[in-house]
């Protein structure tokens, strides 16, 4: 049997999983929630989080919530309906995984959102993200990106997760200062010189890329967490005058130059907590 859990309280929202849709969908106007048309799976969670029965359930139960989680440990056979959700605007952090959708383009309707994350997706299927002007946390991961120019109007974003597509081209976030986090890995990208202008960034995670050095690095003074990973990467030399840097996570044996790095810089093969 096919399971499916939503998870919701009032403050988060992040999405993974989705199927093929036409990129001509237009973005749809905010509408009135039909309960009777709502997904069970989101109308059993809001009845077990509110107190109420299914019965119960009302347009305000599902308008007031600030945060939704709705995960399945199994692909739905059928794409879920969720256009309703264009009416809930007082999300702010959203979150779906591995569940069937026909389409996000309701996305472009939660202006309030702050956190958004989708996992195994195709672009054609992404309605534009440039009204979602107050959205600090961006997870696309899994897809097909092969552009980032998407996201140039997203300027207050703080955290963006980007592992697992196509990128070559970073120069699109160059302009992005407020950037503490930055995860490029499983890109096809050899060239990270965009990165020098994100002067905020704390972590940088370009793990299983063809990225050949970094001297571009030398710059980044607040640089804390640092993972090359699987990459051609054979000498840290650039990252001895990074004083804030407390964690490097490197698994090339050949590296011969480890020793110049100050003692407090833990390194490791694997992952570390910062």
């Amino acid at each position: 049997m096919k399971k499916v859990v939503l998870v919701a309280t009032l403050s988060t929202f992040v999405l993974f999983g989705c199927v093929q849709q036409s990129s001509e969908l237009s973005p749809p106007t905010s509408q009135e929630i039909n309960i009777a048309s709502i997904p069970s799976a989101v109308l059993q969670y809001a009845s077990k989080k509110l107190g109420k029965s299914v019965n119960e359930l009302n347009t305000e139960d599902l308008v007031q919530l600030e945060e939704l989680y709705l995960a399945s440990d199994e692909l739905e056979s059928e794409p879920l309906d969720l256009s309703f959700i264009s009416s809930m605007k007082n999300l702010k952090h959203f979150s779906l995984y591995d569940i069937k959708v026909k389409d996000f383009y309701f996305i472009s309707n939660l202006n309030e959102l702050k956190s958004l994350s989708i996992s195994g997706f195709q672009m054609s299927q992404l309605p534009s993200l440039k009204q979602l002007q107050e959205l600090k946390n961006l997870m696309l991961t899994d897809g097909d990106i092969e552009s980032l120019d998407f996201i140039v109007p997203l300027t207050n974003l703080e955290t963006l997760s980007l592992d697992h597509n196509q990128i070559t081209d970073l120069s699109p976030i160059k302009e992005m200062k407020k950037l503490v986090f930055l995860d490029i890995s499983s890109n096809p990208i050899n060239d990270i010189a965009a990165v020098s202008n994100l002067s905020s960034l704390e972590r940088l995670q370009i793990m299983d890329t063809s990225v050949q050095n970094l001297d571009v690095l030398s710059n980044l003074k607040h640089l804390r967490y640092l993972d090359i990973r699987d990459t051609p990467i054979s000498t840290v030399k650039p990252l001895v005058n990074i004083e804030g840097l407390e964690i490097l996570l490197t698994n090339n044996n050949e590296m011969k130059d480890l020793h110049l790095l100050p003692k407090s810089v833990r390194v490791s093969a694997t992952s570390i907590t910062d």
